[in-house]
């Protein structure tokens, strides 16, 4: 049988928490109570249980409960019609083996009936999703008006990853912060529902733990800083499709929330600029038109809301970006920069596919290699480095790892990374 104890257990207390005595129609004398709600046994009471019975599935331990008993609880509990279906999903999971809900299960689909019904659907936007919001099936309105959703990399678009991981969702959302806990709450009685599923549970890990990853990676940066003088920092990669965009974005987003923090984003990939379509903004005016006088500075750069960010997006497209990073602007461009931002973040072309990374590098105080489990190979990470004119990087990120090969595979390139700098 499956264990969700803990589920279990915060999902009654938080909502036995919730009910007074007086809401329940209990008689309430006053004095002195140890407990913001309803004690366990009042909770019994109101169930027509044993409190020791009732003790026993708060505890956790749902296995062979009947559903007339979580009827009773959830009436004594003044349950939601979504908290009940909760409930019971949760005493399913703790009647279910492992073994038989891990069992390959088939990719979902959407019906060919369902999508006509969608296409036909001419004056409103619609989309039919999965439980972990996945967008399976969208008519052209609905594709228009969630375009931004389907602007982040990854497929199928994910309205979760979107909503957490996406500048733009605070500006897509009226209220971010109620649309933030529903998704919260869609995702947590999916997962009662259905706890077995690996690409739930990998979604729901991915939620919880990158942007603890970015701050832990902020911390390491601004401890460098305090260190030596690091300004400003290229990230790049070996090869495409490795995320340093993505890892540049969110650590920007990490460091802007530092009180004080001024952070300044440039998309210097100006063959293949990501960096606008992240924050839904132009791709001009920025670097291109700075560097050939076009704009001032100032114009350049877009303040992110009232953030201590600043995106200076690739601008328009060049025919050479290469000459253009050799104009004397360019260097000079790195030197106010430096003056005005704490961090100045640096998005390049991979570095085996331009030279613009490596001119880059020459120009910045350090570099971030990325690399992606199971796509970056030694030997490209070799020929990256070796590519570097100015072998300056002070840290490799890791994306695509999971946490059980986290820590072997990042130790073998972090190996080879300490074996080429004692070469």
């Amino acid at each position: 049988m499956s264990s969700n104890r803990a589920d279990v257990r915060d999902f009654l207390v938080t909502r036995r928490g919730r009910i007074t005595p007086q809401q329940a129609g209990l008689s309430f004398y006053g004095g002195n109570r140890r407990v913001p709600g309803l004690r366990r046994e009042e909770v019994a009471m109101l169930a027509g249980v044993s409190a020791d019975y009732y003790t026993r599935l708060e505890k956790g331990n749902l296995a062979g409960v009947s559903d007339s008993v979580l009827e009773a609880i959830a009436g004594a509990l003044q349950l939601s019609e979504a908290e009940r279906l909760h409930l019971f999903d949760l005493a399913r999971t703790a009647n279910t083996s492992p073994a038989r809900a891990a069992r390959r299960r088939p990719p979902p689909e959407v019906r060919p009936g369902i999508r006509l019904i969608l296409d036909g659907m001419t004056d409103t936007p619609a989309f039919v999703r999965n439980g972990r919001l996945d967008i399976l099936a969208i008519n052209s309105l609905g594709r228009a008006l969630y375009s931004p959703v389907f602007a982040i990399p990854g497929r199928p678009a994910n309205l979760a990853r979107f909503q957490f991981f996406a500048p733009a969702a605070r500006e897509f959302y009226p209220s971010f912060e109620d649309s933030a806990r529903t998704t919260v709450e869609l995702l947590r009685t999916e997962a009662g529902r259905d706890p077995f599923n690996p690409s739930l549970t990998g979604l729901i890990g991915e939620l919880s733990t990158r942007s603890e990853e970015f701050r832990a990676l902020r911390t390491r940066l601004n401890h460098m800083q305090s260190r030596q003088p690091i300004r400003t920092v290229v990230i790049t990669s070996a090869s495409p499709a490795e995320g340093k965009s993505f890892t540049a974005t969110n650590l920007a987003l990490a460091q802007a929330q530092l009180s004080g923090n001024r952070v300044l984003l440039c998309d210097f990939d100006l063959r293949r600029p990501a960096i606008h379509k992240f924050f839904q903004m132009d791709r001009g005016p920025g670097i291109t038109d700075y560097l050939l006088g076009k704009v001032a500075l100032p114009h350049a750069l877009r303040r992110i809301g009232d953030s201590n960010l600043y995106v200076m997006p690739a601008g328009e497209a060049v025919i050479n970006p290469l000459e253009l990073l050799n104009l004397p602007e360019a260097k000079q461009l790195f030197a106010r920069v430096s003056a005005t931002f704490h961090w100045t973040l640096i998005d390049t072309p991979p570095l085996l596919f331009a030279a613009d990374g490596n001119l880059l590098a020459t120009l910045c105080d350090a570099t971030i290699l990325v690399v992606r489990i199971g796509e970056t190979t030694i030997d490209s990470v070799a020929r990256a480095r070796q590519a570097l004119c100015q072998d300056n990087v002070i840290g490799i990120v890791v994306n695509g790892a999971r946490r059980g090969e986290l820590y072997n595979k990042y130790t073998y390139y972090n190996s080879y990374a300490d074996a080429t700098r004692a070469g």
